[in-house]
């Protein structure tokens, strides 16, 4: 009897103790899930990091070994070609054989007739033998020889016509394609080929007829160095500022016949996640491919969360419920941070590609010779200026918010004229391309003199001028922002106003947070990545200073710098 009085006394201690234990199950099994997802989603992040490395290792790949083959190309004078010039040719050949010992073997093709009914004679350059007693000789040196090979002027027409089908057009000089080239040599080679003109194609009016081909085998083991895929690999490898950690890439040659592989760079203990290799369409060495693969999550992630979840929930069930809410509050908090970097990998994934997209583009009109207005070329050239300037301020952006972060930014305060670093600043973003259009008044105090980070806080200002450009709409009347310099006996403020789309009340606390942007749809078709104003907060708090900001929807934004007056002590 005596129990059931005891426990009708603590009821409500056992209901509370009930309550707790509940929630705290409910909390643990919440955080569990959220540690699921949150190790997927890791997961499918750091595979799509991976893949996003390994092409731009494919891509350096075939960039230097296009490179290296033109370079080979230009070494032998087209004009010899032209003119059929054997004897200089065979001269021509002999100094690139000796200076490119990767080459497989050199051809020269010569075209007789029409394009439609095209005669190939092929020339097969054969080294000079120093044994052989009737060896030529040029001024002592010793001259291999040129000499028609009937079998391989069949290859190499299929292989040219091949290649030709598939790219179509011939708007490049070099055209690559592996196939055999000789009948001894049962084994698919990569084959570069140089178109030659009638004359310097840079000179030429209209379309000009082909005259020849230069060509030149190679495999992928020694082309365009022997030490070449390591070196690649060794550079990558050593990046430093990479967050993904120790990158482990391999590369590897197959064998189509026997189905075999070799491994030409990495080991065989740390299987790759991704292999690629070239596009198909680049007709490039595509029995290489190649492999990456990084340290991963640890299999237990989820049960070592759970665990640890666990004891605080608990100790959490202890102390009381607003201890429980504490909890939650922190995981909210977790699960808004992942988001945010979500998607500032999404935002600087897309903030990336649109300005190489251009630059690639522009770029390839130019090297490819489609643009030869002058006026053309100055244009384009223009283009992929502004669009490298934009690729680098993003980048630096970016860096300089990583060395905030970890604590590694240096700050050399030293004395100089305030007014001077805010005129000048303000000068240098008129002349960029985002400033075009926009009437940027400027007030000054008389010099003020002060110590401070001359690039830190130049920065902190571009920074400002730019959002003031990027939110002040669409209309002509608010195309227009006030920059003023204030002092006070303590400090110094710089000012700047924009007539925009203003800021709310609500984003107004949160808009210098680190990768944050505010929802609205006039911010967030702006481009962006959310670091430019927790850059200047940085930069404002590292001087002992502050930043600020006043704005109302629709009525533009006042930003405030403040800055305190240092003197040398």
């Amino acid at each position: 009897m005596n129990g059931w009085k005891d426990l009708q006394r603590y009821r409500y201690l056992l209901f509370a103790s009930a309550v707790i234990l509940i929630t705290t199950f409910a909390l643990v099994w919440s955080q569990y899930r959220s540690a699921q997802k949150a190790e997927a989603q890791a997961q499918q992040t750091l595979r799509a990091n991976l893949d996003l490395h390994l092409l731009g290792l494919v891509d350096e790949a075939k960039r230097d070994m296009l490179d290296h083959a033109n370079h080979i190309f230009h070494s032998i004078t087209q004009r010899r070609v032209r003119e059929r010039d054997v004897p200089r040719l065979e001269r021509a050949f002999t100094r690139a054989a000796r200076r490119y010992e990767e080459v497989g073997d050199f051809f020269v093709v010569f075209f007789d007739g029409s394009a439609e009914n095209r005669i190939w004679r092929v020339f097969r350059f054969q080294p000079p033998n120093a044994a052989d007693p009737a060896v030529k000789k040029y001024n002592g040196a010793l001259i291999g020889n040129l000499t028609e090979d009937f079998a391989a002027s069949i290859a190499l027409s299929r292989a040219w016509h091949s290649a030709t089908e598939q790219n179509r057009t011939l708007g490049e000089h070099t055209i690559t394609v592996f196939a055999p080239v000789d009948s001894e040599n049962a084994q698919p080679q990569q084959v570069f080929f140089h178109i030659v003109y009638e004359s310097d194609r840079l000179d030429r009016q209209d379309n000009l007829n082909q005259v020849g081909l230069l060509a030149f085998t190679a495999n992928a083991e020694n082309y365009p160095s022997p030490n070449f895929l390591s070196g690649l690999i060794q550079r990558r490898a050593t990046d430093k500022t990479d967050s993904l950690g120790q990158l482990n890439y391999t590369i590897a040659l197959h064998n189509d016949q026997n189905k075999t592989e070799k491994l030409l760079v990495g080991d065989n203990q740390t299987p790759p996640i991704y292999t690629r290799g070239f596009e198909s369409s680049d007709n490039l060495f595509p029995n290489l491919s190649f492999g990456i693969s990084a340290p991963v999550l640890p299999a237990n992630y989820t049960e070592n969360l759970t665990q640890s979840s666990i004891l605080l929930g608990f100790g959490a069930a202890a102390l009381s419920i607003v201890g429980l809410g504490l909890t939650w509050r922190a995981t909210r908090r977790e699960m808004k941070v992942a988001r945010l970097k979500s998607d500032f990998l999404a935002s600087i994934s897309h903030e990336l590609k649109t300005p190489l997209t251009a630059i690639r583009a522009f770029g390839d009109l130019i090297h490819s010779g489609r643009a030869k207005d002058s006026a053309k070329i100055r244009e384009y050239g223009a283009i992929i200026k502004a669009e490298s300037d934009r690729l680098t301020a993003l980048i630096n952006n970016i860096l300089e918010m990583s060395r905030l972060e970890r604590g590694l930014r240096l700050y050399r305060l030293e004395n100089n004229s305030l007014c001077g670093v805010v005129s000048e600043t303000v000068e240098v973003f008129r002349h960029t391309s985002d400033a075009q259009g926009f009437q940027i008044k400027v007030e000054l105090p008389p010099p003020v003199s002060t110590k401070f980070d001359e690039s830190a806080i130049r920065q902190a200002i571009l920074n400002l001028l730019s959002n003031a450009v990027k939110y002040s709409g669409s209309q002509n009347d608010n195309a227009r922002i006030d920059v003023s310099l204030k002092t006070a006996e303590t400090e110094a403020v710089i000012e700047i106003r924009d007539y925009g789309i203003g800021i709310s009340a609500a984003e107004q606390k949160r808009i210098f947070e680190a990768f944050h942007r505010a929802p609205e749809n006039e911010v967030q078709t702006q481009r962006g990545t959310g670091l430019g104003l927790a850059i200047v907060r940085e930069v404002a708090r590292a001087h002992g200073g502050e930043v600020s900001v006043e704005s109302d929807v629709g009525a533009g934004s006042l930003f405030r710098l403040h800055l305190p007056l240092l003197k040398d002590s």
